[in-house]
């Protein structure tokens, strides 16, 4: 992240969770069986269907994981196995507008003005609701895993049905459109999608990081030299928590 001053963002269907966005496969998978009017063994049949899955999670949103917590002995455990690990704190402000300067890869810039952005960051709900748009689906989590606090940063892109936009548009952009993403939001006259890109990056500010915790369990040159490498970077708000005393 300080080397390149960027944040990347994984699409969520790479995250180590298999159920997230379970929520938003039900619906699409609801939408598609009301749309074609099928019942019966059809409709189990579509249910299990994997590769119709798998379409589906492929227009998943890309997402950046973060924590309400400034201190967690289970976070430090779970995510810090080696105990050489470090918490990033940073406000909810620059975190939007780091998702505000999505950056496409450069093999796929000319696209650009072809695509909508939706960004959010949003707090995740450990219970399950109804009647959520396409982003709130990604903000719901099992109970299970509410020892986290979680906030998260969401990007989704969207083919523009805006048709003023495609004065230049041609078969190669159609193409490049489709891989770029798949599964996204495009019109009905879009090639289907090809490969699609997994990790996007955004700019971060100067100030991005307001200050940098160090595993409580750390070994004393391993402060030293994350010290020492932060302060390369002026980042001087730097310690190691005193979570057990130390």
């Amino acid at each position: 992240m300080l080397e390149r001053k960027k944040l990347y963002l994984q699409k969520v269907c790479y995250w180590d969770d298999p159920s997230e966005g379970s929520g938003y496969i039900s619906l699409r998978q609801d939408e598609f069986i009301k749309s074609t009017g099928v019942t019966g063994e059809v409709v189990d049949k579509i249910k299990s269907d994997v590769a119709y899955k798998d379409s589906i999670k492929s227009s998943y949103p890309f997402g950046t994981s973060w924590s309400l917590l400034r201190e967690s002995d289970a976070m430090w455990r779970i995510y810090s196995q080696d105990k050489m690990g470090v918490q990033i704190q940073t406000s909810v402000e620059k975190l939007e507008s780091a998702l505000s300067r999505v950056e496409f890869p450069k093999e796929y810039l000319e696209i650009e003005d072809f695509l909508d952005i939706k960004y959010v960051v949003g707090k995740v709900d450990y219970n399950p609701a109804d009647n959520l748009n396409e982003i709130e689906h990604f903000l719901i989590k099992k109970e299970a895993f509410k020892h986290e606090e979680e906030i998260r940063g969401l990007v989704k892109f969207f083919v523009t049905l805006d048709m003023k936009r495609y004065t230049n548009f041609n078969t190669k952009l159609n193409t490049k459109i489709g891989a770029f993403f798949q599964g996204g939001n495009y019109p009905d006259w879009m090639e289907p999608p090809g490969k699609e890109v997994k990790i996007i990056y955004t700019s971060m500010e100067d100030d991005f990081i307001e200050a940098v915790s160090i595993d409580p369990r750390a070994d004393d040159w391993i402060v030293e030299t994350i010290k020492s490498y932060c302060k390369s970077k002026n980042i001087t708000n730097v310690e190691r928590t005193d979570l057990y005393g130390k």
